[in-house]
């Protein structure tokens, strides 16, 4: 475990092949798991589920090492728990929190979208009522309510004290916020039929994961970590950054928005990379 924490991963593979026991967890319920999923060490957790460590055990409040992915923004330690079978709306046992309230607080907007994709419900509620947008709103993250709210989110849901998301933007002035809120989408997000060859992706082209050890290079697939030949952008979004084997895989579950923006692709085209 402490090996796990300290992010050696070279002694993680001499006690994993010494036959360590990988669901071993501390008092309050720590795993190496989750040390390794607070600290971002993409090596570290990979070789831990490979070796099939058990994906949702929780701590003594019920967070489970994907809560603390999505806490610090681990997008592909939470993308690889989740393949792996781990609950995404596990909430603590102490206050109901679940990962996407904890990645809303925490404007993580990648970790919002990957939830989301998976199925995380944006209706649940803490046991003081309150919601993922509602806490979002307390940040003044805008882009974090914009995709909950773009799912169907209800800005006008109160918590026990009575306040709503529009009511704390309000009184919190913060005018996009509320500008936003007034307007709100339509319809809630519908998932579609995508054509051969659909773009998904789950973080910008530029960016890097915050926090982790392991970062990965733009010609990377952010969602299976691979290295990509070729590409699809999506348009009006303009995303290209994953491989074609995750786009099939994705328009196996059917879904016509880019998961990162939420935006409905209207157009797509194949790019080759050197």
């Amino acid at each position: 475990m402490a090996a796990s924490q300290e992010g050696h991963d070279k002694l993680v593979v001499l006690l994993l092949g010494a036959g360590a026991n990988i669901g071993l967890m501390k008092k309050d319920g720590c795993s190496a798991l989750f040390c390794a999923s607070q600290k971002g060490y993409v090596k570290i957790v990979k070789m831990l589920l490979e070796q099939n460590a058990p994906v949702d055990l929780k701590l003594s409040n019920g967070d489970t090492a994907l809560s603390a992915a999505a806490y610090h923004g681990h997008i592909s330690i939470a993308h690889m728990f989740i393949t792996s079978g781990a609950c995404v709306n596990n909430a603590r046992h102490s206050d109901g929190v679940t990962p996407l309230m904890l990645a809303s607080g925490m404007e993580k907007d990648e970790i919002v979208t990957l939830l989301i994709l998976y199925g995380a419900n944006i209706e649940a509620v803490t046991t003081n009522r309150q919601s993922s947008l509602l806490i979002a709103c307390y940040g003044g993250h805008v882009s974090i309510a914009q995709l909950l709210l773009k799912e169907g989110a209800n800005p006008h849901v109160c918590d026990q004290n009575g306040s709503s998301p529009f009511q704390i933007a309000n009184e919190k002035k913060y005018r996009e916020l509320v500008s936003i809120m007034s307007n709100p989408p339509i319809k809630k997000l519908q998932s579609m039929s995508l054509e051969p060859g659909t773009s998904v992706s789950n973080k910008k082209t530029n960016s890097t994961e915050s926090g982790e050890s392991d970062g990965t290079s733009n010609l990377e697939c952010v969602v299976c970590m691979d290295p990509r030949t070729t590409t699809v952008m999506t348009l009006p979004c303009r995303h290209a950054v994953t491989c074609q084997r995750c786009i099939d895989d994705i328009e196996s579950r059917g879904d016509n928005r880019c998961p990162l923006c939420r935006t409905e692709i209207d157009q797509r085209i194949s790019i080759f990379i050197n």
